[in-house]
């Protein structure tokens, strides 16, 4: 036995099948022959052919570090319950006693429901018109304005405005369309953020992101607003 107070270790080895020792006596009735166990074994080191493989997929989350509690305010986890994905915000006994009273033991949102609605409300808050809209009151705005209202960023021309208006139309029309996969890396592009009240099954969402960090990185959309899930 080496000494384990040193650091060694003990590792249990099996000897090759010519080193096995056999009892000359039989200790107990043979619940097969030699010959069988012998075929069974030769079977089992054979290589499987002709049977299905497996093939575990990785589950996506796209809504994951986007969806917050309303009540807690603490960040919404992943849950499966059959091949349905919820997010959920869940009180743990323990914690029962500090929580706020108005908080159920369990929020929880699916997954199928919060998508189209956020893609009908992403689809509309960042609509071209509504973003040149945005964008031109903002960096075209007289010099007495901006100072009265404390805006910062440059002054674009129209034609600087529309090209920014066309990136942002370029993230909203690839987020639209988006596997999980990547619709999970263009939320967190337009730095997608939620927080879902459920007495009135409503979900405040926010965006904020820098359509053209290279040439612009002052300049940013912000869109908050909420919309209703069904």
């Amino acid at each position: 036995m080496e000494n384990v107070a040193l650091g060694h270790t003990t590792k249990l080895r099996c000897n090759p099948r010519d080193r096995w020792v056999f009892s000359d006596k039989t200790a107990h009735p043979a619940i097969i022959d030699t010959k069988t166990f012998d075929l069974a074994q030769s079977k089992r080191r054979q290589p499987q052919t002709g049977k299905p493989k497996h093939h575990h997929t990785k589950r996506r989350y796209p809504l994951k570090g986007t969806l917050w509690c309303g009540i807690c305010k603490r960040k919404m986890h992943t849950h499966h319950s059959g091949q349905t994905t919820y997010y959920r915000c869940r009180v743990r006994e323990q914690d029962q006693p500090a929580a706020d009273p108005k908080h159920p033991r369990s929020v929880h949102i699916r997954e199928d429901l919060v998508l189209p609605e956020l893609n009908k409300w992403l689809n509309l808050v960042l609509a071209p018109d509504r973003i040149t809209e945005r964008l031109t009151a903002t960096l075209q705005a007289p010099e007495m304005d901006r100072r009265e209202t404390k805006q910062v960023g440059p002054v674009l021309s129209s034609e600087e405005i529309a090209a920014l208006v066309q990136k942002t139309d370029d993230l909203r029309t690839a987020t639209l369309h988006a596997d999980p996969r990547e619709a999970e890396r263009l939320y967190e592009r337009v730095g997608l953020r939620m927080s879902y009240s459920s007495g009135d099954n409503e979900v405040q969402a926010e965006v904020r992101f820098t359509p053209d960090y290279a040439r612009y990185p002052d300049v940013t959309v912000h869109v908050q607003d909420c919309f209703v899930l069904p």
